[in-house]
């Protein structure tokens, strides 16, 4: 959807923001988790009724050493490599119903006055949940909107890659014209790394999608939100600038997020369109087929045992997997 929400609906106070928790997840996040928790210590001090939850999935890079030396943090550590909806839903069940969560990932900075901005998002009529606009570290913005994925869509976006941006909004995957960054508006979905989610929304969707161990989890979340009938708000006037890669960059990782995309149309689509929104997918893998990582993405997308050999939840010894 790329329509922008009318001037009527933003009639939020800022000085009546409602009580927020942070909820990030880290992994391997020694580096870029001070960056957040300073610029978040910055906007508490401001009066936000805002505390800072951290969920870390076993991180062997000294991570939990550098959060416990922020007193005013609380932090869990979840019992292994779960993957990014099982801690969010670890660290949910930790803060109280009345709470907004506000989901960070942790090579984010917010801006000075953003969380602010992104809570009074919450006063708008039916909105469940709001998304900040997305920049890179030097300022430059991230097209981070993005529309239901589609057959129609995969198709494009695997032929044409960047060019799709010249198309008519709609026609990819992502939301690419600059003027759609400009006003508020209701989206489809937005990617994960900032969003804030109302009281009533975490109520009424219940829990993330566990089964996605990284990537779709957002996709999969905001669609439920959306069938509340609960909008997903993108708000600019809240900037969050974001590094990206913080999970790591590898080809496996690649893969896996082609898989979970074709895991996710699939549950809310029949056989055969789901079988065909694969052969989508496995073209845009096969158009690059000569980047290590689309040959991998290719060849776990027709076969289960080179899908196992990718990343996935790692559980402590004894403990029973709890993702089907």
């Amino acid at each position: 959807m790329c329509r922008a929400t009318s001037a009527t609906e933003a009639d939020a106070s800022a000085s009546n923001h409602p009580p927020c928790t942070a909820l990030i997840v880290t992994y391997q996040s020694a580096r870029q988790i001070p960056r957040l928790l300073d610029a978040l210590d910055r906007e508490r001090r401001t009066g936000l009724d805002l505390d800072v939850l951290v969920v870390d999935n076993d991180s062997q890079d000294g991570t939990p050493d550098v959060v416990r030396g922020y007193d005013w943090v609380r932090f869990v550590p979840s019992g292994g490599n779960l993957g990014y909806a099982a801690a969010i839903n670890i660290g949910s069940r930790l803060v109280s119903e009345d709470r907004a969560i506000l989901v960070l990932n942790p090579d984010i900075v917010p801006l000075e006055g953003s969380l602010g901005r992104l809570l009074d998002g919450l006063a708008v009529s039916g909105v469940g949940v709001v998304a900040p606009r997305l920049e890179t570290m030097e300022g430059q913005l991230s097209k981070s909107l993005r529309h239901e994925p589609s057959i129609g869509r995969a198709l494009v976006d695997a032929l044409l890659g960047d060019h799709a941006s010249r198309l008519p909004c709609g026609a990819s995957g992502i939301v690419w014209p600059d003027s759609a960054y400009v006003a508020a508006r209701h989206c489809e979905w937005a990617t994960g790394a900032a969003l804030l989610i109302s009281p009533n929304c975490r109520s009424a969707v219940g829990d993330w999608d566990e089964r996605y161990f990284l990537y779709c989890e957002e996709t999969d979340y905001l669609r439920r939100v959306r069938a509340t009938g609960l909008h997903v708000r993108y708000e600019p006037t809240s900037v969050v600038r974001h590094v990206g890669g913080a999970s790591g960059v590898s080809d496996g990782l690649h893969a896996r997020g082609a898989v979970s995309m074709v895991r996710y149309y699939r549950r809310y689509h029949g056989p055969i369109p789901s079988m065909v929104f694969r052969g989508m997918i496995m073209l845009h893998q096969l158009v690059r087929w000569r980047r290590s990582e689309s040959g991998l993405a290719l060849r776990a997308l027709l076969s289960r045992s080179v899908q196992a050999t990718l990343p996935a939840p790692s559980f402590p010894s004894g403990q029973q997997e709890s993702l089907r």
